[in-house]
């Protein structure tokens, strides 16, 4: 029975009673005396932090993660003591950020009873913080029924008076009822994430100037009044079969997924824009995110020279009909990162007119681009590169000497080009620093034959360095068989498992070519 209660609040219910309550053997003295001590090491323990460290602390337990676990932290800290429970009750922020995952076989109604009861503990007008996302097989489910999680989306939409942050993966017809709230919906929104779930029959057809119906709508009312709105994703998640297995780790899933899904999208299906350039305050935007709705280059010049505050950028850009000649460079002069989904010359040619000097990560999806172009961006802006993200086809006799370029890159994704392709003395210069010296991420393509010399980058990267090393290794088009990979692997079993997983991630996808 102790174990179901606190030390603090057993204390308390033993002391109401013990004057009253005959003690011959001296069992109830001596329990109270163990609590008492319990309970003043506790308090003792808890008062050497203030309480704003302390709720801090309890913070970093956010989002709440629904429908919680016994374990949940939310749950336990409030059994610690007296001072914590009362601590955790008036931090309404540990309520008001929560996140759901729906999986197959959801209770939809339970869900939303549980959200409710969760952020009532915050009280009746703290800003909220809802994700929720429909994931595995249950994504494919609801996007041919999108009915089954509209209740949960009538849920998020009558408090979005209230809603601080928002990332939603719903099926499109879900989400399109975002964009029917009118005009003063979102006093506090700060941060919108729409992400429609999407199976490549819903893209436009390929090499057709086809418009979809689910690109961000161009009277966007609700959006465009938001005061305080500084980041808004609008990022469909195509919806295909890979099988993902983490031999060593799995913190690259995630990225790997989300990149791997739109270059592989979008070697084949692009979706056309007119524009919705009127429906934002592009003026306040710091984040924004349209990756696979292109607009032409034109437009998105015209919205760029509206963003002076703009600090990441991932947006699809096609060309224009006729030359954009703008009088001198648009400066994105707090730009730090440039994602540009390419479709038929569109981001060579917005290349020329950007000058981005504070640019740390730099991207390219889909069509080629020429390198030079990306060398004579660099040298106009005289940015100094930390990630380079490339996911459009490469001449790897060309592609080196270009890398010579960056000298800074701290991590790099390849994700267009096997690594069959590059000659050894690449993987030894990257093992032995002469080639990015200050490299903490690679994220490659390879074949069975080239895993070995990634090994051996692993095996350095472990020895020299203290930071934390982050490789992924992703074989596709059945190149290689499991037991292969694994075998290759085992050379790094000699390492403490716990503190490799902590350090190094290697994640394993086998999908399409």
């Amino acid at each position: 029975m102790h174990e179901l209660i606190s030390p603090d609040a057993e204390l308390e219910a033993i002391s109401a009673v013990f004057y009253n309550t005959p003690d011959p053997y001296g069992m109830l003295l001596c329990r109270r005396r163990e609590l008492e001590q319990v309970v003043a090491g506790n308090l003792s323990a808890a008062s050497r932090l203030p309480p704003e460290l302390l709720s801090e602390i309890f913070l970093q337990f956010t989002p709440a993660r629904l429908p919680p676990k016994a374990d949940d932290p939310h749950l336990v800290l409030p059994l610690v003591c007296r001072a914590w429970r009362s601590l955790v009750s008036e931090s309404p922020e540990l309520w008001a950020n929560i996140s759901i995952g729906f999986e197959e076989g959801a209770a939809v109604q339970r869900a939303i009873r549980i959200a409710e009861q969760w952020i009532s503990r915050a009280g009746p007008t703290h800003p909220l913080e809802i994700t929720a996302a429909c994931v595995g097989a249950y994504a494919h489910t609801v996007h041919d029924n999108p009915e089954l999680v509209s209740g949960f989306m009538e849920f998020v939409l009558s408090r979005a008076h209230r809603l601080k942050n928002a990332d939603l993966s719903f099926p499109f017809a879900t989400l399109h009822s975002v964009f029917n709230l009118p005009s003063g919906s979102f006093p506090l929104l700060e941060g919108i994430t729409l992400q429609p779930l999407l199976s490549l029959d819903d893209f436009a057809p390929p090499d057709t100037d086809a418009f979809a119906p689910w690109h961000w709508p161009s009277d966007s009312k609700a959006f465009h009044s938001a005061p305080l709105i500084r980041e808004i994703s609008y990022s469909p998640r195509p919806l295909f079969t890979s099988d993902v297995l983490g031999l060593v780790g799995a913190a690259a899933e995630g990225m790997m997924n989300d990149t791997q899904t739109q270059s592989v999208v979008w070697d084949q299906h692009v979706t056309f824009a007119a524009s919705f350039s009127e429906s934002l305050p592009w003026a306040q935007l710091t984040a924004v995110e349209f990756s696979l709705t292109a607009l032409t280059v034109d437009v998105w010049c015209s919205i760029f020279n509206e963003c002076p505050r703009i600090k990441n950028l991932h947006v699809a850009i096609r060309s224009s009909p006729h030359n954009i000649n703008p009088a001198e460079p648009i400066s994105l002069r707090w730009l730090e990162t440039l994602v540009l989904s390419n479709f038929s010359g569109g981001a060579e040619a917005m290349l020329d007119h950007l000058l981005t000097p504070k640019l740390t990560t730099f991207g390219v999806l889909g069509q080629s681009i020429p390198l030079f172009q990306i060398i004579s961006f660099q040298t106009r802006s005289r940015f100094e590169l930390q990630n380079l993200i490339v996911a459009f086809p490469i001449n790897v006799t060309e592609f080196i000497p270009f890398l010579e370029q960056f000298p800074t890159i701290k991590q790099l994704e390849i994700y267009s080009t096997p690594t069959d392709r590059f000659p050894s003395s690449f993987w030894d210069r990257i093992r032995t620093g002469k080639l990015f010296p200050a490299l903490t991420g690679l994220v490659l393509r390879p074949s069975l034959q080239s895993l070995p010399p990634l090994v051996d980058i692993i095996e350095a990267k472990w020895e020299n360095t203290e930071v934390w090393v982050l490789f992924v290794v992703w074989f596709t088009g059945g190149n290689a068989s499991l037991e292969e990979v694994t075998e290759e692997l085992q050379r790094l079993d000699k390492y403490d498992p716990d503190e490799f997983k902590r350090r190094v991630a290697v994640t394993v996808l086998f999908g399409p070519d």
